[in-house]
């Protein structure tokens, strides 16, 4: 993967769309078929988003917080 997008259910529009800065295109490649490598959840009244990379042997994993004021997921420092 080389971004991923954030579609609302209710239009079915792409509201944001988040890239990755991996020019070997790992996003994605951990577990096999892709969809497992996007997992998404509520954590302490925040919605995380985590995409799993390969690499590393175990593979590495970004996570995304919804930000409610920017209206946007951004990466977890």
């Amino acid at each position: 993967m080389t971004k991923m997008q954030v579609i609302e259910k209710t239009s079915g529009k792409v509201v944001q769309q988040i890239p990755f800065d991996d020019d070997g295109c790992d996003a994605g490649m951990l577990m096999t078929p892709i969809y497992m490598n996007v997992q998404k959840w509520v954590e302490r009244r925040k919605d995380i988003i985590s995409v799993n990379f390969r690499g590393g042997g175990n593979g590495h994993t970004m996570d995304y917080i919804f930000n409610r004021s920017a209206r946007k997921y951004q990466q977890k420092k």
